[in-house]
């Protein structure tokens, strides 16, 4: 989880995050530039890497309620036309689709 992690989820979809220096000298304002520019590449790494560890997790999750689901009701999600779609690899609309066949 983030802490207010919808912040740099904006900043990046609208590229309004990136900060630059007001500094009117320009050796202090390149240098300030720059860690600007490395704090925003910081951000950027950390946020790339959760988005690929929460997509690890959503399959993992997956996977454990798949396993769980006895062998009728696998074949009954299997054969709704959205299965591919829809449900494969998303842990929400599984159970979603185990509810409604309950």
């Amino acid at each position: 989880m983030y802490d207010r992690g919808v912040d740099i989820a904006e900043a990046l979809r609208t590229g309004q995050g990136l900060s630059l220096s007001l500094s009117q000298d320009p050796t202090k304002k390149t240098t300030e530039d720059e860690q600007y520019k490395m704090l925003f590449k910081a951000e950027l790494d950390d946020y790339m890497k959760r988005r690929r560890i929460y997509s690890d997790n959503k399959i993992k999750a997956y996977a454990f309620i798949w396993d769980r689901c006895a062998k009728a009701m696998q074949a009954k999600i299997q054969s709704r036309s959205d299965f591919e779609s829809k449900v494969y690899d998303d842990p929400l609309e599984l159970l979603d689709a185990i509810c409604e066949h309950q």
